[in-house]
């Protein structure tokens, strides 16, 4: 089954498939105080407009769980592992980290331990962006998205390896801007995002999942930025 967080629907299960390696990542366990002061830190905010659903879960702990600000609730999964978290936003958005809240002493063996975090815009294009593995976790385990750089494609024309040609992309270097440098930030621009549980403590079978924030960076209008401001002045 599969839980619609917005409209409650339910449906088939999608089958997981990634591509690409997933990024090795050492994630941070932080507490409700350590995550806002964070937030502000970074300037990260929660990304809104997203259906949520999930791959099974049992009666009276669905989705909606993992999005009622409480720790004492949770979405438990209902069969086998993987389990899968999915979050689709009907627009592009730049993802940085992922917050789930976990709690060992409270649910034991049904405490997620290896985690991998997929993001793209459809099924075909889903990505493997980070692989955890958390032990004994109490609190908020942040994963942060680990985006590939993009290098130039290679050309199979003829004229695409003549001297000039290999001259041009030599000399097309990246723009040397500070106000560039705070306008772009660090993070995934998709429009899905799974959250894969492949194994729980203990070879649990189910997992407790108490809590889940997609986190990303306040955008700012390039005119507003710390370096444009500064180097503005009366002529």
């Amino acid at each position: 089954m599969q839980f619609d967080g917005r409209s409650g629907g339910e449906g088939d299960a999608e089958g997981v498939q990634g591509a690409g390696a997933a990024a090795v990542n050492t994630p941070s366990i932080v507490s409700d105080d350590e995550l806002m002061a964070l937030e502000k830190r970074e300037s990260l905010i929660v990304l809104q407009d997203a259906v949520w659903s999930v791959s099974s879960a049992k009666h009276g702990n669905g989705v909606m769980c993992l999005l009622d600000g409480s720790h004492n609730t949770f979405w438990q999964s209902d069969g086998v592992v993987p389990h899968v978290i999915s979050i689709d936003f009907a627009l592009l958005k730049p993802v940085a980290a992922v917050a789930l809240y976990l709690d060992c002493a409270e649910d034991n063996s049904y405490t997620p331990r290896r985690m991998r975090v997929q993001a793209g815009t459809h099924n075909g294009d889903m990505a493997d962006v980070a692989t955890v593995t958390v032990d004994d976790p109490q609190g908020w385990v942040l994963i942060r998205m680990q985006a590939e750089a993009e290098t130039p494609s290679s050309w199979n024309t003829p004229a695409a390896h003549s001297d000039d040609a290999k001259a041009d992309i030599e000399n097309d270097m990246p723009l040397d801007n500070a106000d560039f440098e705070e306008f772009i930030q660090d993070g995934v621009w998709c429009t899905r995002v799974r959250v894969i549980v492949e194994e729980n403590r203990q070879e649990g079978r189910d997992c407790h999942v108490r809590g889940l924030r997609v986190l990303g960076h306040i955008k700012q209008s390039l005119f507003t930025t710390a370096s444009f401001t500064q180097n503005l002045h009366l002529r």
